[in-house]
Parts: C-alpha cells; structure tokens; sequence
C-alpha cells in the first residue's frame, strides 16, 4: 500500500519551517549541507524553511530527519534534542540534578 503525502495548513507549514531552520542554524548548517545530507536540492531546502509547501512529503520528511526535528511534535524536538538540551543544562548547573530527578518521577507518576 502506497502511503499518501499529509496536505497540510500554510500556517503548520510555516511552524515547521521555521523549527527547521533553527535546527540548522543552531547545529551549524548550511542549507547545502542539510540539502546534500538529506538528498533535496538546496533551494528546495529554503523553500521548505520559509514555509512553502502544502504537503508533508518525502522530502520534507528526509529533511526533518537530516536536522532532527519531529514535523508532527507542536515544539519540534525529537529524543535527541532533548537529551541534548537536558546534557547542557546539567554541565551548566550540575546542582540541577536532583531537581530533574524529581521532575522525571513526578511525570512518571502523572502517567501512572
């Protein structure tokens, strides 16, 4: 069974671009980067960044994925990003710990 792309709302195109676009600045990409590593051309790239796209494709897919961004998650992070968001803060304030340890078994208590 063929799977059929997701047509989606300009307004949730523009969120992912821009969640896209941020994941590339911050991890130091180029749009020639991202375009070679997930096998798009790169204004392609730019095109989808800004926005321009109605349908959540094959190539809008390989992208999110190159610069590791969920297109379906309303903030955009997938585990990785917040490992590594989690990784930065406890370098930074390693006295933070046993805060994120509460967190973490408060959350785990809300899902039962």
């Amino acid at each position: 069974m063929c799977k059929m792309p997701n047509r989606i709302e300009q307004t949730e195109a523009a969120a992912i671009g821009a969640r896209l676009r941020r994941a590339r600045i911050t991890q130091g990409l180029t749009l020639s980067q991202v375009a070679k590593g997930s096998g798009c051309d790169h204004t392609r790239v730019s095109k989808i960044e800004r926005g321009q796209f109605a349908v959540l494709n094959e190539q809008v897919r390989k992208i999110c994925t190159f610069v590791r961004v969920n297109p379906s998650s309303p903030d955009g992070l997938r585990t990785p990003a917040l490992h590594a968001r989690l990784d930065s803060l406890l370098v930074a304030r390693p006295d933070a710990a046993a805060a994120v340890l509460a967190f973490f078994d408060a959350l785990g208590q809300m899902a039962g």
